[in-house]
């Protein structure tokens, strides 16, 4: 299977990533913006953004099709774009069209906030979240809504993936 973990910042995406790559044995493909964005010695601007939306697509192009967990992609760059710099490159969205995964998880944002130097949207999850449902609604792909706490959030995210694998 090829999963794409997606949602708001401190959503536990790479928690939940991590506790399924350990759960099921498929390889994790942790976040590339925050390795991308936390080695900057800088301001990053909308030029590393299309940077890491290059090297998100060049990861999934290099595990072929290989089972893979994948920690955000295209559509966190879109949002961000959009939200941080009131702009996005066509060519982000298109390449986000193609978009293959067999499944999608979103994860709803009812963890409490976790700070970090990288998160900059503490009050606003939850629009973020809206654009997130937006930004779903218009693919092929099946989608998961991942809620719940600790080892119940997921347990949630297993089940999804059994029944899409079952389907």
């Amino acid at each position: 299977m090829r999963i794409l973990i997606t949602g708001p910042e401190s959503t536990g995406k790479s928690s939940l990533g991590l506790a399924l790559s350990e759960a099921t044995g498929i390889i994790y493909v942790p976040e590339i913006a925050r390795s991308y964005i936390g080695g900057l010695e800088r301001e990053y601007g909308p030029e590393d953004i299309e940077t890491i939306a290059k090297l998100n697509i060049q990861s999934v192009k290099e595990l072929g099709q290989n089972s893979f967990i994948h920690d955000t992609y295209l559509l966190n760059l879109i949002i961000w774009m959009k939200v941080k710099f009131g702009t996005l490159p066509s060519w982000i969205e298109l390449e986000w069209s193609k978009a293959n995964f067999d499944l999608v998880l979103l994860c709803y944002p009812d963890l409490e906030w976790e700070e970090d130097p990288l998160r900059e949207s503490p009050n606003s999850r939850m629009q973020l979240y809206q654009l997130f449902e937006e930004g779903l609604s218009n693919i092929s792909m099946p989608i998961g809504i991942i809620k719940g706490m600790g080892s119940q959030r997921i347990q949630n995210a297993i089940d999804i993936i059994n029944q899409v694998q079952k389907s």
